[in-house]
């Protein structure tokens, strides 16, 4: 919960909030260049609000953690150091900027969480590495970012019975996701909710977020009835053979238990079927405020992508 003494009105450093953007994109790339840009910029010191300070510092830290999944040959140890590090380098920044319009600002490292990205990244039947039509992904794992791209073609068509009938299905906790063909449109019913379709999507390569709750791009009400994020998960594939496509999502399971399920490619170089890769899935950073007229402190949790049920 954030902590807020106010003598005055909440306002806070302006050029801060791009500060932390610049430095979290300066990490991947070069950083004396992002940081002369900055330095250089005539709104450096305009004033903003706390509130915008606090999203931008999200948006830094997750930058950082998006970082950590493109390289699965670190260890977790190095995975774990880069986190940190990285930190301070937004801590030291906005300690600077902060400086420059009066205020004490301050980032710090309080924890993070290791997890796995669960992905097919060849486009293939949702079955597992063994061919298995109907298994289990991860059981009783908090999720972020669940999304498919589904080709249309491979769908069962026009089902007289969902339940019987070898229609692709996704379960999630107590919820099964159906995938299937309604004549020329692209179907996603959830079990009790009124199906999402797109339009002559039953030939088309369709994107499905049943975190973000849309099918095709659009909100799907069905998916918003999906379990929290955060409410320890288990989620699983049906009649896999009847649907082509990929995948992704991010779990808070280390790689090494994922693999040994015996579900997954585990070629690290050139993976062909499902995978696991290592990754950060959430961190935690302490965000402290102060100026004359304000004193702000709050512990801010990052992971992008979760849904909140």
């Amino acid at each position: 919960m954030a902590t807020v003494r106010e003598r005055g009105q909440l306002l806070l450093v302006g050029g801060l909030a791009l500060a932390v953007v610049l430095v979290a994109l300066a990490l991947v790339m070069n950083s004396a260049i992002y940081t002369e840009n900055l330095a250089s910029r005539d709104d450096a010191g305009r004033i903003d609000e706390v509130g915008t300070v606090n999203s931008d510092v999200r948006r830094a830290t997750a930058q950082l953690m998006r970082q950590e999944r493109s390289d699965n040959a670190e260890p977790y140890t190095t995975k774990d150091a880069d986190v940190t590090d990285g930190l301070k380098s937004v801590g030291e920044s906005v300690r600077y900027y902060g400086a420059q319009d009066g205020a004490s600002v301050d980032v710090s490292y309080v924890s993070h969480d290791r997890g796995a990205v669960v992905q097919q990244t060849t486009q293939r039947a949702f079955t597992d590495d063994g061919g298995a039509e109907s298994w289990t992904l991860a059981a009783g794992v908090n999720y972020r970012e669940f999304t498919m791209t589904v080709d249309g073609n491979t769908l069962f068509s026009d089902p007289t019975d969902i339940l019987t009938d070898d229609v692709f299905t996704v379960v999630v906790g107590s919820k099964e996701v159906y995938l299937y063909r309604d004549g020329g449109d692209f179907a996603v019913e959830v079990a009790g909710e009124t199906p999402c379709l797109v339009p002559g999507g039953a030939t088309e390569d369709v994107r499905v977020s049943l975190t973000d709750a849309t099918v095709g791009g659009a909100q799907c009400d069905g998916l918003r009835t999906l379990p929290e994020s955060t409410s320890g998960t288990t989620i699983s594939f049906g009649h896999g053979e009847s649907a082509d496509g990929t995948y992704s999502l991010v779990v808070d399971q280390e790689s090494s238990s994922l693999n040994g399920t015996g579900h997954y490619d585990t070629d690290d170089t050139a993976p062909t079927g499902p995978h696991v890769t290592k990754a950060v899935y959430s961190t935690s950073v302490r965000l402290t405020v102060d100026t004359p007229e304000l004193h702000y402190e709050t512990t801010i949790r990052v992971a992008p992508g979760e849904n909140d049920g």
